[in-house]
């Protein structure tokens, strides 16, 4: 058995994937120094908690039985809620703030890939900086979000999301900087 940890609270409680002896992935989250496994919730062999807000809340992915991915999130009391994508088929929760909104991506109807909040379960596109994709990996409290996106140019940027606004953050860099933000180039699950 080996295990993952992908996020950490300032109460010290983690969330991460563990590989189990049948070899199947499973989220796990971590409370008072207690270890819960998350298990299948979308059916298939394979899930992870991504991260853990302030009061034990997580996101992650889960695979389902037909191979697809499903964002979900899972409250401090352990209900966990499966996410909808946008019209597509796949959709990770890769981010949760201490509100409790998870950010991530999912798929649209034409199988691009967009930055996505979801809210009390509802999820809303935040767009691209012009390109076909964009991938959300992290949100505070005030519902800002960051992360990378395809460009009208072909390449990618860092973005942050704002009040409804996407910014290129390379709009902040100083000109002859010599500095380019793009992409931090994380597994899309």
């Amino acid at each position: 058995c080996s295990s993952d940890l992908k996020g950490l609270n300032d109460n010290g409680d983690a969330a991460g994937m563990m590989i189990g002896s049948d070899g199947a992935g499973y989220g796990f989250v971590t409370r008072n120094g207690q270890m819960t496994s998350l298990g299948q919730p979308a059916g298939g062999d394979w899930s992870t908690a991504n991260a853990i807000n302030a009061l034990g809340a997580a996101a992650g992915v889960a695979m389902a039985s037909d191979g697809t991915f499903r964002a979900f999130t899972v409250s401090a009391s352990g209900q966990v809620t499966l996410l909808a994508a946008l019209g597509g088929a796949n959709a990770y929760g890769n981010a949760i703030s201490d509100t409790g909104v998870v950010a991530g991506h999912a798929q649209t109807g034409t199988g691009a890939l967009v930055a996505t909040t979801w809210t009390n379960g509802t999820a809303q596109a935040l767009g691209t900086l012009g390109g076909i994709n964009s991938f959300a990996y992290a949100i505070n409290a005030a519902g800002q979000v960051a992360g990378y996106s395809d460009t009208v140019h072909g390449g990618t940027a860092a973005f942050l999301y704002d009040n409804g606004l996407m910014y290129d953050l390379n709009g902040l860099l100083s000109a002859g900087s010599g500095w380019q933000l793009l992409a931090d180039r994380k597994s899309t699950r």
